[in-house]
Order: structure tokens, then sequence, then C-alpha cells
């Protein structure tokens, strides 16, 4: 009997990974400045469109293209974020200090919690 519900109640810990999500595929880039939302895209193969972010920390020039981000410029002296290259799989981001600016994109991750 006590093994029975222990095996019932892993077999239902084990289910809550395995139900898929509603629209798994879809992926998002969210821009953040200062701490605050400025900015979301739905990504997808077609979409391409760019984004200029000017802001009282700086400027910052975003190019979203086929689902892939990349940043063309920034007024800030290192540029290390345009350096950065292109980011396409949830959870990248591109990180701009100076100008307080973070592109990251969400959605849900190739990796699911069983096998990660």
């Amino acid at each position: 009997m006590i093994a029975s519900c222990i095996l019932t109640v892993m077999l239902l810990s084990f289910a809550a990974f395995w139900v898929p999500e509603r629209d798994a595929q879809e992926r998002q880039v969210v821009i953040i400045v200062d701490g605050t939302e400025y900015a979301r895209y739905k990504l997808s193969p077609n979409f391409s469109e760019i984004i200029e972010i000017n802001t009282q920390f700086g400027y910052n020039k975003l190019e979203i293209d086929c689902g892939k981000i990349r940043m063309l410029d920034a007024s800030c002296e290192d540029k290390i974020d345009v350096k950065m290259g292109t980011i396409e799989k949830v959870n990248e981001t591109i990180i701009c200090l100076p100008n307080r600016v973070l592109v990251t994109i969400k959605g849900q991750s190739e990796v699911d919690m069983v096998s990660y």
C-alpha cells in the first residue's frame, strides 16, 4: 500500500515536467531599459525590424532579422554589446551596461527540465 502511494506520487511529479506549454515554439525578444520593460516583439522567421532605443542613458540600434537579434550601434564607448554578435536562442542576452539596456529572448527552452 505504501509502495503504491510512493510510486503514484513519483509518477505525478514526473508528469508535471512532461505537460507541453501552449505555444511552446513562440519566442519573444524583450528589451529592458534601466530595469523597466521598454518593448517586446514576437519573433518569427519572416519578421524583420530595426529598433532605435533613445533614452536618457544613451542610444542603441537593434536589428531583428528572421529570428536573430544583434546590436548594430550604441553610443557607449566600449561597444561590447555591438561586438557580442547575434543571438537567436531562448535565454541568450545582449547587454549594454553604460546605457542600461538588456535584450533577451524569452520562450520555451529547447532543453526540458527532465533532460537538463
